[in-house]
């Protein structure tokens, strides 16, 4: 029996749309599945909280796990105006959510707090899948909270439809804006991740100021940020904070060196009309930073890393599913050619479904006690898996 499949709805109504992936993929597992839990992203330019409400039409009782996102991807590579959905099946398979409206996670102490709670009230935990808002809410504040965690962790924050400032995180019945929502995984599940990313430096540093508390860069280099980037592009000043290049700003991340540890890299999510940089993780203030820019044969190398470290990570474990989360930067990158860096994923992996959706964060952890890191401009390669006892 086919213990995984995925599916793709391309209805022009979103929960039709929904309910044609579920559909989908349980044909392709049989009659005799036992579906343990559901991935699912939304394409913008579909009602999220819709295509939520349609997956759970079909399978009412079985955890449901995704978000919205500016593409969606699937083992074929990124599919059009679509919802993807993967289903996992498995009689010891266990699955069980946690919501957090956007109410709860106004504060950046209070979500700290919060997590740090919830980490330790599941020490028997296996693996951890949390999708966040990738807009409102400071990911690596609520990321802190997690060091305690006592078993591997991937994250991800939503783009949804950021050029509006929306998000839609879905966890089970609950749905909505500005939230954050976990899928806490037990039994028999096992839990592989790892990421990459293909950005170079270019040679060229600047200093960045940073406001305390702010998710943003002001100036670089003592110029508005944009100006900084129209010096090193040749681009016009104005035209950095209008389309295109007020979102293809995104392509160029600012590497920052850690010592003993992997470049942290940021990079905006656009740019706003006083020239500086919105982001959406914290810089340090008064912090050196390199340019960056990305190479798609890089890229592809790094998917394949990627995913030889989520293998690296399942200790035997039989893998069952990838999902993938990957920076809204390789979507402008590779344009047409995305399945390029899905078929060298699928290459280390073999022939294991594969669901995935274009994010604006990052962030894994495969061991207890380092806190999983917010990253932008990485793949993120996840491997749901069943230990064989």
């Amino acid at each position: 029996m086919t213990q995984s499949a995925w599916g793709v709805g391309t209805s022009l109504n979103s929960r039709e749309a929904a309910r044609d992936a579920v559909q989908q993929a349980l044909r392709q597992m049989g009659t005799t599945a036992r579906p343990a839990l559901i991935v699912a992203f939304c394409s913008i330019g579909l009602d999220a909280e819709e295509a939520a409400s349609g997956i759970s039409d079909v399978l009412p009782n079985v955890p449901l796990w995704g978000m919205s996102a500016m593409g969606v991807l699937s083992s074929n590579g990124e599919e059009g105006r679509s919802v993807v959905v993967g289903v996992v099946s498995g009689a010891k398979l266990e699955a069980s959510l946690e919501w957090w409206p956007v109410s709860d996670l106004e504060q950046e102490q209070k979500v700290t707090r919060q997590f740090k709670d919830f980490a330790r009230s599941n020490f028997k935990a296996n693996g951890l899948l949390l999708a966040l808002d990738g807009l409102g809410l400071n990911g690596a504040a609520a990321l802190e909270g997690l060091r305690d965690f006592p078993a591997p962790i991937a994250a991800g924050l939503g783009s949804g439809d950021f050029r509006n400032g929306k998000t839609v995180q879905f966890c089970g019945e609950e749905c909505g804006e500005g939230s954050a929502a976990a899928v806490i995984l037990g039994g028999r599940f096992r839990l592989g991740v790892g990421v990459a990313h293909g950005w170079q430096p270019v040679g060229l540093s600047f200093l960045a100021a940073a406001r305390k508390g702010d998710l943003g860069i002001q100036q670089l280099n003592g110029a508005s940020a944009a100006e900084a980037y129209a010096r090193a592009f040749n681009h016009p000043v104005r035209e950095w904070s209008s389309p295109p290049l007020k979102q293809l700003a995104r392509l160029y991340a600012l590497g920052i060196e850690q010592e003993g540890k992997e470049m942290l890299l940021r990079s905006a999510v656009h740019v706003e009309v006083d020239g500086s940089f919105r982001m959406n993780a914290p810089v340090p203030e008064d912090v050196e930073v390199q340019l960056m820019v990305g190479n798609m044969d890089s890229c592809v190398g790094a998917a394949r890393q990627a995913a030889q470290t989520a293998l690296e990570g399942m200790h035997g474990a039989r893998p069952l599913m990838a999902v993938l989360l990957v920076d809204i930067a390789w979507q402008y990158l590779f344009e047409s050619r995305s399945v390029e860096f899905v078929e060298a994923v699928l290459d280390e992996l073999g022939g294991i479904p594969l669901v995935g959706a274009y994010t604006l964060g990052q962030a894994a952890s495969q061991k207890m006690d380092v806190k999983p890191v917010l990253q932008n401009q990485h793949i993120e390669v996840i491997l749901l898996g069943e230990a064989e006892v």
